[in-house]
């Protein structure tokens, strides 16, 4: 299973690379699949994704394991990704161990959670013919929780106790929002408080997980001891390209 291949090569080099797909594009996750990336992450937040996309994109990827950021911490929307395949989710604004325990609990099958199961007809367990193998596996999925907000950097130490959560996921975009720094990537203040949050998710022993732009900035987050680095993304990527052909051009 994908979630077993994404867990062994995290422990095996100690970092995952991934990238975003934000639009709603099979072409792009078969592409990304084969550029060599570890893992992509599917955006269900704030890309126009829905279900039927995801299945697409998911049957695109084909062996690379793929994440599902969701829009929102509930049992059906993770259920639904899970059955659909995703080798694990990252939950928006986790601000509590009450907020983790939520998304755990949606995301595993029982008795350590209370994932409905289905796995006689899923497409996760290629539509049951791999059902054994797939109710033995499925609580490998990767469960990342975002910290987004000041509340939430306070509770670091308590989220990332929460049996089930594999790495906390640092958003410094809702973080600069939640301060009032919308806009302002670089203020001191905001900087300051992402290398706090980055300080106090190593000391729990979980995974430290974050974006970036370039490549440059993620060897230097894998450097600080960071185990996933999302680089760029499909839009990003589009955009960032055609701006460097016309700029050569004109």
């Amino acid at each position: 299973m994908l979630q077993k291949k994404l867990r062994a090569t995290w422990k095996r080099h100690g970092r995952l690379i991934g990238t975003w797909l934000f639009l709603p594009c099979p072409d792009h996750a078969e592409i990304f699949a084969q550029s060599g990336f570890d893992c992509l992450m599917i955006d269900h937040e704030h890309g126009p994704n829905s279900p039927a996309n995801l299945t697409e994109q998911l049957r695109a990827a084909g062996g690379m394991p793929c994440l599902v950021r969701i829009a929102e911490n509930n049992d059906t929307e993770i259920k639904k990704v899970l059955d659909a395949g995703a080798s694990g989710i990252m939950v928006p604004m986790v601000d509590s161990a009450a907020d983790a325990r939520q998304a755990v609990a949606a995301a595993l099958y029982p008795p350590r959670g209370r994932r409905g199961c289905a796995a006689g007809v899923i497409r996760a367990s290629r539509f049951g013919r791999d059902q054994a193998a797939y109710v033995r596996d499925a609580d490998e999925v990767m469960i990342v929780c975002q910290i987004e907000t000041r509340r939430a950097i306070g509770n670091i130490e308590e989220i990332a106790a929460v049996d089930g959560v594999d790495m906390l996921f640092i958003g410094p975009s809702d973080l600069g929002a939640d301060m009032g720094l919308i806009g302002e990537a670089d203020h001191p203040e905001l900087q300051e408080a992402i290398r706090r949050a980055e300080d106090a998710i190593l000391a729990t022993g979980k995974g430290l997980a974050g974006l970036t732009r370039t490549a440059e900035g993620a060897r230097a987050m894998f450097e600080r001891g960071y185990s996933l680095v999302l680089v760029s993304g499909d839009t990003q990527m589009l955009v960032d390209g055609s701006a460097a052909i016309i700029s050569a051009l004109r």
